[in-house]
């Protein structure tokens, strides 16, 4: 199992490399620009206040852009977090989102997040509820390839008691009656390029932190999956 967590997070980020590479090049390429304008206008004697302000916010908006995908990224892989901490599970959802936002946007997907707010912090290995939640994403995300329009991810959090639920919903094609069958076997998958480890991972790590995934409901609008997280841990 662990040797296909593993492998799985090795493809997994493969493929947000990419995609991070794209979200980086969108502001620095905009910081250029504005830098080289501004030069211009220093040259041509055009440099006002006003305009320059306005060139200076500019890079400043895209600069705390890149550095927000670089921090996101820097928690995704820092091997501390490996270990056990307090999470606040909608900065982790928040985090996800930015570092797939280029997956999103290529796949013309859009992403309604639902954010139930004060949450409590809870136990939990950040970089594994990460990696649960990117899984998910991708599924959702592919199951809607062949989605002509209306393409809509949907990450909802709410508490029910002392147990928070996490909702992924994608208005996809939904799953057939004999892939539900072994939806979370290791090697069962619907794409034609893919082993279908993520799910079978996901459900590991979400039972590891005493908690359950299921498929709440599929047809041909979409799928909805379930999170369940007890809030109260001792250790996990």
């Amino acid at each position: 199992t662990v040797q296909l967590e593993h492998i799985n997070r090795l493809n997994t980020m493969g493929e947000l490399v990419t995609g991070i590479a794209h979200e980086l090049n969108q502001p620095l390429t905009a910081i250029t620009t504005s830098a080289f304008a501004s030069s211009k206008m220093i040259e041509a004697g055009k440099c006002s206040t006003e305009k320059m302000l306005d060139v200076f916010e500019v890079i400043s908006l895209q600069a705390e852009h890149a550095a927000g995908v670089i921090r996101h990224m820097r928690k995704l892989s820092d091997k501390a977090q490996v270990e056990q901490s307090m999470i606040d599970i909608n900065s982790r959802i928040k985090g996800v989102a930015t570092l797939m936002s280029t997956n999103i946007r290529d796949a013309h997907v859009k992403l309604v997040l639902n954010l139930t707010s004060n949450i409590p912090e809870f136990l939990a290995q950040p970089i594994q509820i990460d990696q649960a939640l990117i899984n998910l994403c991708k599924n959702a995300i592919d199951s809607m390839a062949d989605s002509t329009s209306n393409r809509t991810l949907t990450i909802s959090t709410k508490v029910s008691g002392k147990i928070l639920e996490i909702s992924i919903e994608d208005s996809g094609s939904g799953i057939d009656a004999e892939m539900q069958k072994r939806l979370f076997d290791s090697f069962a998958s619907q794409k034609k390029d893919g082993m279908g480890l993520g799910l079978s991972i996901t459900r590991s790590i979400i039972e590891r932190h005493y908690g359950n995934l299921y498929l709440s409901s599929t047809s041909k609008k979409g799928s909805i999956f379930i999170i369940n997280l007890p809030l109260e841990m001792n250790k996990i």
